[in-house]
This record gives structure tokens, C-alpha cells and sequence, in this order.
């Protein structure tokens, strides 16, 4: 499995949860150096789960907003600056309660770190390490102490972001994600179908 792919399941697993049709898209992007079978006993390692369908923690208008600025960033063909954090994954109740307790813990330390960046003028990269260190050294043993560890990084990813650099390939997975989102919404009927057909006219003529 290239460091590619490997990068593509951490980004799109970075809350504990994966879709069907992210698994999907992954699994579509594969070369002939990447072994599938590969890629789900990474997901085993992970102790990721996976979902069929779910919703994201993002609005209609965020998540529109976002399909046109990564439609936009693949008809540029190449992208360098900074990323959204991709929207939270709505699940099950269980999956909640240890999102909502994983960001209250982690509310008060991002005030703290915030308020430091403020002080220091700049982002310490060692101080994200040594969060993340310490978050699962103190998760260990607790029950779901994974899916609290996984929730944090992300929120620590959040705290201190780094400009990336993304190649066409890796933008059009971005906005395939999004584009899955969309689609879900039209099913259950939270957001316009033809608002979505538009959306989808515009990212397959790049």
C-alpha cells in the first residue's frame, strides 16, 4: 500500500469512522502497487468502523461552499496552502457521548494552546506532538479510549494546522468525499436535488 493511500484512509478515518463510499472512493485510486486486501486489515488496525451511510457535522451552506472551493482547486490541477479539517462524522449515540466528552477535554486545552500561539507568535509543532503523546498514554485503558484518542488528534490536527500540498488526484478525492455528502443529503431529503445535480455538472467538467 503507497504512503498515498495510506494518507487517504488516515484523513478520511481520523474520527474512528469510515463510509462504505469512502472506502470506495479509496479503494478506486488504488494502483497496481497497492494490495486492497492491504487496506482492509489496515482499517482492522485501526479499529476503525465501518458505516454504510451517516451524516457529517457540517451546514448545507458550509458544505456548498466547500464543493465549489475544492471544484475551483481541481480546475487549478494543484493546491498548496491550508486545508479544512474535514467535517466530524455524525454516528451512533455510544459515538457521541465520547465526541462530546473528547471535546470537552479538549476544549479547554485548545483555549490554553490558543492563547500560548498568541503569546509566542507562532504555531509549536512539538507542542502538537506532545498533546498527541500525551493523549494516548492518558486513553490507554479507558473504554472506547481509541475513538477518544483518534476524536482529539483531530481536534489537535485542528488547533495547529500546516499549509499541504495536493496533487490533482488528491484534490478530486476531497471533493469526491464532500460530493458523497451531498448525495446522502439528497437521499434523505435535507438538502435540493437539483442544487446537487448542479454541483455535480460543475466537478465533472473539470
Amino acid at each position: 500500500m503507497t504512503e498515498k493511500i495510506k494518507s487517504m484512509i488516515d484523513m478520511a478515518a481520523s474520527d474512528g469512522v469510515i463510509t462504505t463510499e469512502e472506502l470506495r472512493l479509496i479503494k478506486r485510486m488504488c494502483t497496481k502497487e497497492d494490495n486492497v486486501d492491504e487496506i482492509d486489515f489496515y482499517l482492522l488496525q485501526l479499529g476503525c468502523l465501518v458505516e454504510d451511510k451517516c451524516d457529517f457535522e457540517i451546514s448545507n451552506d458550509e458544505l456548498v461552499l466547500r464543493i465549489r472551493n475544492w471544484i475551483s482547486r481541481l480546475e487549478i490541477g494543484t493546491y498548496e496552502g491550508i486545508v479544512e479539517e474535514f467535517p466530524l462524522k455524525k454516528s451512533d449515540a455510544n459515538h457521541k457521548k465520547m465526541l462530546r466528552k473528547s471535546t470537552d477535554l479538549f476544549g479547554k486545552a485548545a483555549e490554553i494552546v490558543k492563547e500560548e500561539e498568541k503569546k509566542l507568535g507562532w504555531v509549536t509543532r512539538m507542542g502538537a506532538k506532545a498533546g498527541k503523546k500525551a493523549l494516548k498514554t492518558s486513553t490507554k485503558f479507558i473504554p472506547g479510549g481509541d475513538v477518544i484518542n483518534s476524536v482529539g488528534n483531530h481536534l489537535v490536527d485542528g488547533i495547529s494546522q500546516k499549509p499541504k500540498s495536493l496533487d490533482r488526484l488528491q484534490i478530486k478525492f476531497e471533493l469526491d468525499r464532500y460530493m458523497a455528502i451531498a448525495k446522502v443529503r439528497v437521499d434523505l431529503g435535507t438538502l435540493e436535488s437539483e442544487l446537487y445535480s448542479d454541483l455535480l455538472r460543475l466537478s465533472e467538467k473539470v
